[in-house]
């Protein structure tokens, strides 16, 4: 199992009202004894894989979008989930979807298409890359330290364009 925080985030809600107390009943036990999804979108990405992860984001997020208290899951866990799967289990293209989910969740940061762009030159697709980069670089110019990200638009022999899902037009 993967944990490698003090904490796991729970995405998975269970209201509990006085009629199931007074019933004997408790929300969150009985969806783990219907068999329903309650791993970590973690624990999900490593034994599943990256779209299984992504899949489980995406219907958590429909499903729960009826409470207004429910957020998705953090940013900062999915981005370690994703270098985790990078670096730690050379697992590029999983990491690309769970950086896709990023993306998905949180668009206008800077920080997702520059991850996705990282997983996407390990997972051997530097053209995407490129254009992950170029949104994240018009997002915030300031945010590469590191020139062979810039390097790696520059030497593009085509023109890049700004990828889909990026917030910032041509």
């Amino acid at each position: 199992e993967y944990d490698r925080g003090a904490f796991v985030y729970v995405d998975a809600p269970a209201p509990f009202k006085f009629a199931d107390y007074a019933g004997g009943r408790d929300p969150a036990v009985d969806a783990i004894l219907a068999g329903e999804e309650m791993r970590s979108i973690a624990n999900i990405a490593l034994a599943d894989g990256g779209a299984s992860a992504r899949e489980a984001i995406a219907r958590r997020v429909s499903e729960n979008a009826r409470y207004d208290w429910w957020t998705p899951p953090p940013f900062e866990d999915l981005k370690r989930v994703g270098y985790d799967l990078l670096e730690d289990f050379n697992r590029p293209e999983d990491a690309v979807e769970i950086f896709t989910a990023l993306i998905e969740l949180y668009p206008e940061s800077w920080n997702s298409w520059e991850s996705l762009g990282r997983a996407q030159v390990a997972a051997g697709d530097e053209n995407a890359a490129r254009q992950s980069y170029k949104c994240s670089l018009a997002i915030d110019p300031d945010t590469f330290e590191d020139g062979d990200l810039r390097a790696l638009i520059d030497a593009s022999e085509t023109e890049v364009r700004m990828p889909a899902g990026c917030p910032v037009r041509e």
